[in-house]
């Protein structure tokens, strides 16, 4: 039962130290791989758990968790840095 409540697209999953917290959505990602590119070392899909937030600086990982296209990953500073910044507006695109 616990592999199945990992699984879920509904849960949210978050990865902190000292410095910064990634929060993961998965029913957001569309799994570009801007992460994994942008910061293999930090987000391993093939390591438990999949992000390491010690393994880069706080400033390295947020900027490569504002990559992200849809929202999956997210940040919030923890040791003072600058926060990540909020959409002030979504803009939905109907398909013609």
């Amino acid at each position: 039962m616990a592999e199945e409540a990992r699984k879920r697209a509904d849960v949210q999953r978050d990865y902190r130290n000292a410095s910064i917290t990634v929060r993961w959505e998965p029913k957001y990602c569309i799994h570009t791989a801007n992460c994994l590119r942008g910061l293999p070392e930090v987000f391993d899909v093939e390591a438990r758990p999949w992000i390491d937030v010690d393994a880069a600086t706080a400033d390295r990982i947020a900027e490569v968790v504002m990559t992200c296209p849809t929202g999956a990953l997210s940040f919030e500073r923890l040791d003072g840095g600058q926060q990540e910044v909020a959409p002030s507006q979504v803009i939905y695109h109907r398909a013609s």
